[in-house]
């Protein structure tokens, strides 16, 4: 018998932390905000806003924590939300 899976068998072990399948929201100088996904290589793509740790605007994102400040090409943005939908 194959085992049922649950929303918390999909938890991550540290819901503050941007990783695989967070939604962060990142968020500019001038207040204008973008979603990122994080996603695997195979989902980035099909996945709307997606980006895989392995790209440079993934690698940014991931392991961030709310109200930090990341690097991207286009300048610093500030971590405004980690959602896990």
């Amino acid at each position: 018998m194959s085992k049922a899976f649950t929303r918390e068998d999909d938890a991550p072990e540290d819901p503050s932390v941007a990783s695989l399948g967070a939604e962060v929201t990142l968020r500019d100088a001038s207040g204008r905000e973008r979603l990122v996904r994080l996603v695997t290589p195979a989902e980035v793509g099909l996945v709307p806003n997606g980006a895989s740790p392995a790209s440079p605007m993934g690698a940014a994102v991931a392991g961030a924590r709310g109200g930090d400040v990341i690097q991207l090409a286009a300048g610093e943005v500030t971590v405004a939300g980690i959602a896990w939908p």
